[in-house]
């Protein structure tokens, strides 16, 4: 079988959506083969694996032991970002493991640059799409040669955070590119005005009414129980995690997706739709560089086993459609729109140089009209 592989998204220039298998690892008979068995276990099974542990670890609060946020991970080699629910791994590795850098490389990335994994150290996995082919049984009656098909196929590579690299003489580490802010272990002075101008460019009017007890919003007005004009944490995250609501209220129009097969459940939407919710905070707060303060509705662990038994889709579709979110809501601040913009049609070029289907990988991402559509539209009832 010939492969055509993605080689530049190896290093997390720009990740292709990302698969997670419905399967919780808290339920065991849910879970992948056992060690003795001669199933092979398949990508999916590590990623669906990996994304579950991630989430029971802590992944949806990205914040190591002294309460900075995770970066949002990169590339050693490119400084691009990784995308999907790599980020979400790849952050509660960082967490846990209180790396302060959010660059990664493979080992023959590091070895190319001059750099060296230290003795001892443990790889993290991330996942990729890679274009394979196949033979149809079909052959080409004007050729004579088979007919081949492309299709996208699941691989995982092994990589290494740079606090467990040698650097020595070697290549400095690319710095990172896009939108991303300063980190802080409080709400900085550019992430208050990045929401406040992604408020004012959504049209979305902020006020303030000290006897509400918690924000109540609505798709042109949020009112906060505190002003965000103070700094406190938990008002700048009111106005975050509200303003994001919205946005994942509006950007599921922009969606193009796939009928669900077989019988809708409401009790897994529901789970799903709450993890949805909570990996976009968490990645939210990684793009804004700051924890957000812990929100009314906080995503219970408990609720993945339900959440992953809607199909082999659902971690993709999650991590996807929350990272999506974000990036609707920031694209509306003008001072990270193009950052946001570069990074998507950076996924959709490069899936494109290795052979990939724009409609498999959802190319559409990198249409940012909406922001001109919601700026010349007029306010709702």
């Amino acid at each position: 079988m010939s492969r055509v592989s993605i080689s530049s998204l190896v290093e997390g220039h720009a990740a292709a959506p990302i698969a997670s298998e419905s399967i919780s690892q808290a339920s065991r008979k849910y879970s992948a083969a056992p060690v003795s068995s001669t199933v092979p276990v398949s990508n999916f099974d590590l990623n669906r694996d990996a994304l579950v542990s991630a989430v029971e670890a802590g992944c949806l609060t990205p914040t190591n032991a002294y309460g900075d946020v995770a970066p949002w991970p990169t590339s050693a080699t490119s400084g691009r970002s990784y995308h999907g629910s790599n980020v979400l791994l790849l952050a509660q590795r960082a967490a846990e493991k209180g790396y302060d850098s959010g660059a990664w490389c493979t080992f023959d990335a590091a070895k190319s640059r001059g750099w060296s994994v230290r003795k001892g150290e443990q790889h993290t996995k991330v996942f990729f799409f890679s274009m394979a082919s196949r033979d149809t049984g079909e052959i080409d009656e004007e050729s004579g040669d088979p007919i081949m098909e492309s299709y996208p196929r699941l691989v995982h590579h092994k990589v290494f955070n740079v606090a467990q690299l040698e650097l020595g003489d070697g290549q400095p580490v690319a710095q990172p590119v896009g939108a991303m802010l300063p980190r802080s272990r409080v709400p900085t002075n550019e992430a208050v005005h990045a929401l406040e101008r992604t408020a004012d460019a959504m049209g979305v009017d902020i006020q303030h009414d000290a006897s509400l007890k918690r924000p109540a919003v609505t798709q042109d007005r949020i009112t906060l129980p505190n002003p965000t004009a103070s700094r406190d944490p938990a008002a700048v995250s009111d106005l975050a995690r509200s303003l994001l609501h919205v946005a994942i209220a509006e950007s599921k129009a922009h969606e193009n997706r796939r009928p669900r097969r077989g019988a809708v459940v409401p009790e897994q939407v529901e789970a799903e739709t709450k993890l949805r919710v909570a990996m976009a905070e968490a990645m939210l707060s990684m793009r804004l560089g700051f924890p957000l303060s812990k929100g009314g509705d906080s995503f219970d662990p408990g609720l993945m086993a339900t959440a992953f038994s809607g199909g082999k889709n659902v971690g993709m579709r999650s991590a996807k459609a929350a990272e999506k979110a974000v990036t609707y809501l920031l694209s509306f601040d003008p001072e990270l729109h193009d950052d946001l913009v570069d990074e998507a049609r950076a996924v959709h070029d490069e899936i494109l140089d290795a052979g990939g289907d724009p409609v498999v990988f959802d190319g559409s991402q990198i249409d940012f009209s909406y922001v001109a559509e919601r700026n010349s539209s007029s306010p709702r009832p």
